[in-house]
């Protein structure tokens, strides 16, 4: 399943690399600015997806009976991580979209 997701992951960081080139906006240093702490959200959200996947999770399911409770704890805190960043890009999204609508 982790395949699948990096793969979506890919694909996403490709088609908004596409989008990027084809809605290029110079000329707006806050434009730039927003797409570009998009794309570290999207970087970040790579990172700590590759953690859980190829370092948690094993760690998790081979923790002692003593440690599962530690393990517990640390992904839910990555989860919370997760969805953090999945909604930091979504709303540096639309506040790049809107940005040309607060200036005309």
């Amino acid at each position: 399943m982790r395949y699948f997701v990096t793969a979506g992951l890919l694909v996403c960081g490709l088609s908004g690399f596409a989008l990027v080139g084809l809605k290029w906006d110079g000329a707006s240093a806050a434009w730039l600015a927003l797409t570009g702490a998009k794309a570290g959200a999207w970087l970040a959200a790579c990172g700590l997806f590759t953690y859980v996947s190829w370092v948690h999770w094993p760690w998790r399911a081979c923790a002692a009976p003593a440690e599962s409770a530690y393990y517990r704890r640390q992904g839910q805190r990555l989860a919370y991580a997760m969805v953090a960043l999945a909604g930091t890009g979504f709303a540096l999204g639309q506040a790049a979209r809107a940005l040309p609508l607060l200036s005309a």
